[in-house]
């Protein structure tokens, strides 16, 4: 939800990723702008700044991605990130948005495991170390409690997790 009250809708495909804004009070969809990547399964956070951080997988060939946009919500346009995420991303990323408003991207694809913070300040990602359970795809992690004491419950598979600590960065 951005601070208009609009929801972004964003979805992608082999020909480029195109966004939308949905008005809940008037129910309307308006077109908003032009990913400048080909992307699907797009996965998006909105950070405290206001704009939002697209992460996804390559629609076309099926490769992975390191790249990132972010939708700049005031003038309704996407613009690359400053840098690259520090690993391949694919089909089982998961991205959440930390309180203090950076956001974590964590993927397992059940071979390896790599978790990297966007800061949006400089509008670059660093690694921050391998999650110990390799299988995180298809869940949703969740941030306990509030900063400085808040940490992000990453779901592993056969009931194991991770605890991301933003503070420590551990």
């Amino acid at each position: 939800l951005l601070s208009s009250g609009q929801i972004l809708i964003t979805y992608g495909n082999a020909t480029g990723g195109t966004t939308a804004l949905y008005d809940p009070a008037t129910g309307t969809v308006t077109p908003s702008g032009t990913m400048l990547g080909n992307m699907g399964e797009i996965q998006s956070v909105l950070l405290t700044n206001g704009d939002v951080l697209a992460i996804g997988f390559a629609a076309s060939g099926g490769t992975s991605l390191r790249s990132s946009e972010i939708y700049d919500h005031t003038a309704g346009t996407w613009s690359a990130t400053t840098g690259d995420i520090p690993f391949d991303v694919n089909t089982k990323q998961n991205l959440v948005a930390l309180p203090d408003g950076t956001a974590l991207v964590y993927d397992g694809n059940g071979l390896t495991a790599e978790a990297a913070i966007y800061n949006p300040g400089s509008r670059t990602w660093t690694s921050v170390g391998v999650p110990t359970f390799v299988n995180h795809g298809d869940t949703n992690a969740v941030v306990l409690g509030t900063l400085p004491t808040s940490k992000v419950l990453v779901p592993g598979s056969g009931g194991a997790f991770d605890l991301y600590d933003p503070v420590a960065h551990t």
